[in-house]
C-alpha cells in the first residue's frame, strides 16, 4: 500500500517489515520501493538477528535504512535491545514519534550519528531523538510526566459485603495503568487488586504488560470492595491512576454515600 499509494499516508510504521520477496533475498538489496517523502520509522528486535526465520527481515530493515537515508528519506532505525519479532515496548518511542510528525514538528528533523547510515538516523525533532537514544540502550523510554488524566465515571452502590466503587479511566499513553488507587476521607485505603492470571490469585497490577496487542484473561475490572465501614456513616471516595513509570494521575472527582 505504501509503494502503490503513497499520497494516501503520512507517515508509515514499519515493524520487522518484508522489504523484498524472499526469492531475492540472496542478493543484496539495490533498492526500496518506498516515497521518498514519508516519514518512517523502521522496528526490528535485535533477537532476530541470527534467528533462522526473522534474521532476513532484521538484515533487510537495516539495508533498507541505509538506501533511504541515502536518498534523503526521512527515516528513523530503531534496534530494540530488548526483544525479537514482537513489539516489545516500541510504543513508548513509536507514540511520541508519530505524534511528532502528525504535529508537523518534523518540518525541519534531526539527525543523529548513526553507523548504520552516514547520513545519520532521522528523528522528526530533538524530543523525539532523545527519547530513541534512550530506547535503543534500554529498551524502553523514562517517562517523567504523570497521566494526564484522571480516572471518571466513578460511581458507588452499597450491599452486605460494604460498598463497591466501579469507575472509567483513559490509559496514559506512554506508560499505561500499571494499577489504581483508592481514597476514602482523603486517606489511602489497602492496594486495588483484580484477578490475576493464575486462577484464584489476585493482582494489584491492572494489566500487566505482555509484548502483544491483546490483554491475558481474565480482563481485570475498575472495581473496587471497601468492606470496612460502618452503618449511618458517610464516607467520600476518590479515585486516582498508576502508570508503570510509577506516576500517579490527579484524583477523580470525588463521591459521597452514606452506608444504611
Amino acid at each position: 500500500m505504501l509503494a502503490k499509494h503513497p499520497e494516501r499516508f503520512d507517515a508509515a510504521i514499519l515493524q520487522s517489515a518484508g522489504f523484498r520477496l524472499r526469492e531475492n533475498r540472496d542478493t543484496p538489496m539495490q533498492s526500496v520501493p518506498y516515497p521518498t517523502n514519508v516519514p518512517m520509522l523502521i522496528h526490528v528486535g535485535i533477537e532476530e538477528k541470527g534467528h533462522e526465520r526473522f534474521n532476513a527481515l532484521y538484515e533487510d530493515g537495516i539495508a533498507a535504512f541505509a538506501l533511504m537515508r541515502k536518498q534523503n528519506t526521512p527515516v528513523t532505525l530503531v534496534i530494540d535491545p530488548a526483544s525479537g519479532h514482537g513489539t516489545g515496548n516500541t510504543r513508548y518511542l513509536t507514540i511520541p514519534w508519530i505524534t511528532a510528525v502528525l504535529e508537523g514538528k518534523d518540518s525541519q528533523g534531526v539527525t543523529r550519528e548513526c553507523e548504520r547510515s552516514e547520513q545519520g538516523n532521522w528523528f522528526p525533532d530533538q524530543v523525539v531523538a532523545a527519547k530513541g537514544e534512550a530506547f535503543a540502550a534500554l529498551g524502553n523510554v523514562p517517562d517523567f510526566t504523570p497521566p494526564e488524566q484522571a480516572p471518571k465515571d466513578l460511581k458507588t452502590t452499597t450491599s452486605d459485603a460494604g460498598i463497591t466503587l466501579t469507575w472509567d479511566a483513559t490509559p496514559d499513553w506512554e506508560s499505561g495503568i500499571q494499577t489504581f488507587r483508592v481514597y476514602r476521607n482523603g486517606e489511602l485505603l489497602p492496594p486495588y487488586t483484580t484477578p490475576a492470571h493464575t486462577e484464584g490469585e489476585l493482582t494489584e497490577f491492572f494489566r500487566k504488560p505482555n509484548y502483544s496487542d491483546t490483554p491475558f484473561p481474565p480482563l481485570s475490572k475498575m472495581k473496587y470492595t471497601d468492606a470496612n465501614v460502618q452503618p449511618g456513616k458517610n464516607y467520600r471516595y476518590e479515585i486516582s491512576l498508576v502508570n508503570w513509570a510509577g506516576l500517579e494521575s490527579a484524583k477523580s472527582q470525588p463521591v459521597s454515600i452514606e452506608v444504611p
